[in-house]
């Protein structure tokens, strides 16, 4: 556990019968790890990343995070519900809502609801009118490790007011290895 701006970083680790496993933070919820056994039964991390978790702090990729309430692009920071304008905070070259804005959920800290040997569940709480959005963004991401050697995500968002909910997890992969390279000739 790392401790940072006054907050620890966790890591909550699940696995599967063959004994690959998932690394999550509660930092951003974020996929830190995926390492599952090649052929040569050698653990790969096929997920790319930081190895200090305090990197992630200043994260411009995005790695491995939740990016919530709207992954995407929102151009010039500003859209309509039922005919009233919401202005959300720009920080793509001062034009538009990229991922949720400066701080969306991949900044934020999330609680641990729920721990198995093959699955975590995560919540994140963003204040009313965060970043812009309307009303109190809850989200709920739950990991799922299968024996298939899949990660599922899945995404339960509930807000007090009408509003966009479009997340995603913005993990990058190299079948050959975090740290083997660019992807080109991955397999």
């Amino acid at each position: 556990m790392e401790v940072s701006m006054g907050k620890n970083i966790e890591e909550y680790t699940i696995k599967n019968k063959d004994g690959n496993y998932a690394t999550i933070l509660n930092l951003g919820g974020i996929v830190k790890k995926l390492v599952i056994k090649d052929i040569n039964d050698r653990e790969v991390d096929v997920v790319l990343g930081y190895d200090d978790n305090r990197d992630y702090l200043d994260n411009p990729c995005y790695f491995g995070a939740i990016i919530a309430p709207n992954a995407n692009r929102i151009a010039n920071g500003e859209f309509k519900i039922k005919e009233k304008t919401y202005y959300l905070e720009k920080n793509k070259c001062g034009e538009l809502n990229l991922h949720s804005g400066p701080d969306g959920a991949e900044k934020q800290y999330f609680t641990l609801l729920e721990k198995t040997d093959n699955h975590v569940m995560l919540y994140c709480k963003l204040p009313e009118n965060h970043n812009g959005f309307p009303g109190i963004y809850e989200l709920k991401v739950k990991y799922t490790f299968n024996d298939d050697n899949s990660l599922d995500v899945e995404y339960f968002a509930r807000c007090s007011e009408d509003c966009i909910s479009n997340s995603t997890n913005h993990s990058y992969f190299n079948l050959n290895g975090h740290g083997s390279g660019n992807i080109l000739g991955h397999r």
